[in-house]
């Protein structure tokens, strides 16, 4: 290092440590050491508020997961209610159709007598 003259000053260059040359000056070090302090208390807080979010989405996600798990109850119970009301109309449209006689391959005429119509064909 160059010898020190009258109004120079020496300059702080960094180590290996991370504190400068001046390592003597009462202001580096406590400097750097609040420095580090000040960084140490920012990444703790940061560490704090990533930590509650974590757990609020593991909360969320359990409240989804459960919410989830109830609504595939609710769609098995919806479906086989839907598949036993199709069953009950399958049912009930076959019976009322059971009376009923259909006729094929006769015009329709407008104003036509039905029961005339009938009468003729059956005889």
């Amino acid at each position: 290092m160059p010898p020190k003259t009258k109004g120079s000053r020496k300059e702080n260059t960094p180590t290996e440590s991370g504190v400068g040359d001046n390592a003597g000056d009462d202001l580096t070090p406590t400097v750097a050491v609040t420095g580090t302090v000040d960084l140490q208390q920012a990444l703790h807080t940061l560490q704090e508020k990533i930590d509650e979010e974590v757990e609020n989405n593991q909360a969320e996600i359990q409240s989804v997961r459960s919410d989830t798990e109830l609504l595939k109850a609710i769609v098995v119970e919806q479906s086989h209610e839907i598949s036993t009301l199709r069953s009950t109309v399958t049912d009930l449209q076959t019976r009322s159709m059971n009376e009923n006689v259909l006729f094929h391959n006769i015009k329709e005429i407008p104003n036509e007598d039905c029961k005339k119509v009938v009468t003729e064909v059956l005889k």
